[in-house]
């Protein structure tokens, strides 16, 4: 029984350690835009924008990979 409290509590403190992805310091949207949302991938991260886009940015350099335009009519 002690055995498995001392594993249990070494998966606990394993699985809750802190995340190594780095957040940029600075976003630079095109004017004119407001970002909604934020998500991050290992060498991307991507803003969702108030005018229905997704902008996909390299994680390294910061410059745009793709946008996305959101259609939001249902039907």
């Amino acid at each position: 029984m002690i055995v498995g409290l001392i594993i249990v509590i070494t998966l606990l403190v394993v699985k809750l350690q802190p995340s190594k992805i780095q957040l940029p310091q600075d976003i630079v949207l095109p004017k004119g835009t407001k970002a909604m949302s934020y998500s991050q991938g290992i060498d991307w991260y991507a803003v969702t924008t108030s005018d229905n886009k997704i902008m996909i940015f390299d994680g390294v350099n910061g410059t745009i990979r793709q946008e996305i335009s959101i259609d939001t009519k249902s039907e």
